[in-house]
C-alpha cells in the first residue's frame, strides 16, 4: 500500500514554520506503540484492531523518530506520518533512506487540510504532544479526521495537557511568556524564559509550605528543558488543557468514544481500595469517576485511546481477562532463600525504590518466573504451571481457583502501578549474539543521533553508558567480539569513555584491559537481552521482526 519511493515526491511549496526555524527534539514515545493501545482497548472492553499487517498514522509526526523505530521493528505492517514542519519530513525521510525503512510513508501537510494521499482507513491513528498545542479549529479537524480515517475496529491516540495539575504548570507558562514578551528571536526568547525560571526557583529556600515545594519542583523542570522544548511547549502560542470530562464530550460530539488511558500506568496514584468503594458508594458516573481521581492525583497529561462512537464495545472484563495475556516484571525477590508459607510476607523491590509486600504462595512463585524471563514476558498458562512446578518443589501444594484469581489481580495490580506489565504479543527478545555480534541499524543511528536511550522491539527506552555507547558503534558485524577489545581500550586510554576506580581514573593496561572484557561482555548480554543485534544470519529470521 505505502512504499518509500512515494516519499521523495516534491511536496507543495509552503511558508516556513517556527518548527523549520527551531526544530522539536523528537523521540520515541513508549505510549503509542500498537500493542500499548491495543490492550488498553482490550482491558476496558473496546475494539480489537490487528496487530499484524495493520495500518498505522501519526499526525505530527515531527521528524518521524517515533513512526521509523515502530517501522523498524514491525516490518509487516504501513506506517504514515504527517507534519507540517518541512523540515522535519526532510529530516525523517533522510533516516529511513538510512536504515532501510520501506513501510514509511511522511507527508508534509496540515491536519486541516489531510489529502487523498495520506490514505485510509487505519488500524491506529496517532497524535501526540499535538492536540494542546494548535488553534481549537485544527482540534476539531484533527478529532473529525481521527473518526472518518479510522477502520470499523481502529483506535485512536490523543495526547493533551490536563486539569487540574496543568494549572499551576500554566502559571509557569505565563511567567515565561511574560519574561520573553519583548523578544523575537526565538531561541532568545526561550533563554529569557528559562532564566526566569531559573532567578525565581533560586529565591525558594526552605520549603516550608506545601505550595513552595510544588512550584519549586515545576519550575526546576522548566529551568532543565532544552530550549527547544521551551520554545514549543512553554512559548507556543497555542497551549490549552483539558479536563478530562470535558476532553470525552468534545470526542463524543464529533464521533468517538473515550475507551481508556495509554498513560495511566504508573503515572498517577492509584485509587485504594477504599477510595473505589466511597467512589462507588456515590454513585458516579464512569467520566465523573475519572475526573474525581484526577482532581485527587493532580494529574497533568493524559493520552486518551479513542473508538468511533458505532463501533461495538463490550462490558469492561473482570481480572480473568489476564488469562488471556502475557506477563511480565522486573521485581526484584528478598536475598535468600524463598519463603513459600502461605501468608508469610516477603518484600519484592521494583523501579523507584517501590516495595512490593507479597503473601501468596503462587505470585511469591510467580513473581520469580517473570523475573528470571526479564525483559520477556511469560503467558498466564506457563506462568502458573511454572510457578505451581516451583512450589511443589518446595513442598506447597498446588494452587487452588482462589490463588490463581488472586495472582490475577495481582498481576493486574502491578501493571496499573508500573511495577510490571500485561502484553497481548511479545516480540523478538533475547538474541543470540552469534561469533561476531552485530549491533542493528536502528541502535546505531540512534547512537549516531546522540540520542541517549535507544528503543527496544518493545518500543521501550533502553538507557546505555558511554561505554555501550562507544561498543555499539563497532558493532558492525564485521569483527569477532574478541577484535573489540583492543578499539575499546585505546577509546579508554584516550579517555573516550573514562574508566575509574575508587574515583580514580584508570589508565594502566594491565588494569584496563581485565575491565574492559568484563563490561564488554556485559554491555552484549544487555543488548542481547533487549533485542537491540541483529540475529546470526544461520538462525534465519531477523532481529527485528516481532
Amino acid at each position: 500500500m505505502y512504499s518509500l519511493k512515494d516519499n521523495v515526491t516534491e511536496a507543495p511549496e509552503r511558508a516556513p514554520t517556527l518548527y523549520d526555524r527551531v526544530p522539536y527534539e523528537s523521540a520515541p514515545i513508549v505510549a503509542t506503540s500498537p500493542e500499548n493501545i491495543a490492550l488498553v482497548s482490550r482491558l476496558e472492553g473496546g475494539p480489537a484492531p490487528p496487530l499484524h499487517g495493520f495500518s498505522f498514522l501519526e499526525l505530527g509526526c515531527g521528524d518521524a523518530s517515533n513512526l521509523l523505530a515502530l517501522a523498524f521493528y514491525r516490518p509487516h505492517a504501513t506506517f504514515v506520518g504527517v507534519d507540517a514542519s518541512c523540515t522535519h519530513i526532510e529530516k525523517g525521510r533522510a533516516a529511513a533512506q538510512k536504515l532501510g525503512v520501506h513501510n514509511v510513508q511522511l507527508h508534509v501537510g496540515d491536519v486541516r487540510a489531510l489529502g487523498p494521499e495520506v490514505g485510509a482507513p487505519f488500524d491506529f491513528i496517532v497524535s501526540h504532544g499535538v492536540f494542546s498545542w494548535i488553534p481549537n479549529k485544527a482540534r476539531i479537524a484533527m478529532l473529525e479526521a481521527i473518526r472518518d480515517r479510522l477502520a470499523p475496529s481502529g483506535l485512536g491516540y490523543v495526547s493533551y495537557n490536563a486539569y487540574p495539575g496543568w494549572k499551576l504548570r500554566g502559571m509557569v507558562r505565563e511567567i515565561m511568556l511574560n519574561a520573553a514578551r519583548d523578544t523575537e528571536e526565538p531561541l532568545a526568547r526561550a533563554e529569557k524564559a528559562r532564566k526566569a525560571v531559573t532567578n525565581l526557583r533560586e529565591l525558594i529556600t526552605e520549603n516550608r509550605h506545601p505550595y513552595e515545594t510544588l512550584l519549586a519542583t515545576e519550575l526546576e523542570m522548566a529551568a532543565r528543558c532544552s530550549l527547544s522544548y521551551i520554545l514549543h511547549e512553554y512559548l507556543s502560542a497555542d497551549n490549552e488543557a483539558f479536563y478530562v470530562r470535558d476532553f470525552i464530550t468534545l470526542a463524543n460530539d464529533h464521533g468517538l468514544r473515550y475507551v481508556g488511558d495509554a498513560l495511566s500506568r504508573g503515572t498517577e496514584r492509584d485509587p485504594s481500595p477504599d477510595l473505589k468503594k466511597r467512589l462507588h458508594a456515590q454513585e458516579l458516573s464512569d467520566v465523573e469517576t475519572l475526573q474525581t481521581i484526577d482532581l485527587l492525583s493532580n494529574r497533568q497529561f493524559r493520552a486518551s485511546v479513542l473508538c468511533g462512537s458505532k463501533t461495538p464495545t463490550k462490558p469492561r472484563p473482570g481480572v480473568e481477562i489476564v488469562a488471556s495475556l502475557r506477563a511480565s516484571s522486573s521485581l526484584s525477590p528478598p536475598s535468600g532463600p524463598p519463603n513459600f508459607t502461605p501468608g508469610v510476607s516477603e518484600t519484592f523491590r521494583g523501579g523507584d525504590d517501590a516495595e512490593v509486600r507479597v503473601s501468596t504462595s503462587l505470585t511469591k512463585a510467580a513473581f520469580r518466573v517473570l523475573g528470571n524471563a526479564w525483559p520477556g514476558s511469560v503467558h498466564f498458562d506457563d506462568l502458573l504451571a511454572m510457578s505451581a512446578d516451583m512450589l511443589r518443589g518446595h513442598g506447597v501444594p498446588a494452587p487452588d481457583d482462589g490463588e490463581i484469581a488472586r495472582l490475577q489481580r495481582d498481576l493486574l495490580l502491578i501493571h496499573r502501578t508500573g511495577q510490571g506489565s500485561l502484553r497481548i504479543i511479545e516480540p523478538r527478545l533475547h538474541i543470540d549474539p552469534g561469533p561476531n555480534p552485530t549491533a542493528h541499524a536502528l541502535a546505531r543511528h540512534q547512537v549516531e543521533e546522540g540520542i541517549l536511550a535507544l528503543t527496544s522491539p518493545l518500543h521501550h527506552h533502553v538507557t546505555i553508558d558511554r561505554f555501550e555507547r562507544a561498543l555499539i558503534s563497532g558493532m558492525d558485524g564485521t569483527r569477532p567480539l574478541q577484535d573489540l577489545v583492543l578499539p575499546l581500550m585505546l577509546r579508554v586510554a584516550a579517555g573516550d569513555p573514562p574508566l575509574s576506580l575508587g574515583g580514580e581514573r584508570i589508565t594502566d593496561p594491565l588494569i584496563v584491559e581485565p575491565m574492559v572484557r568484563g563490561l564488554l561482555a556485559r554491555a552484549v548480554g544487555k543488548l542481547a537481552q533487549w533485542g537491540l543485534l541483529e540475529s546470526p544470519p544461520a538462525m534465519g529470521t531477523p532481529a527485528r521482526e516481532g
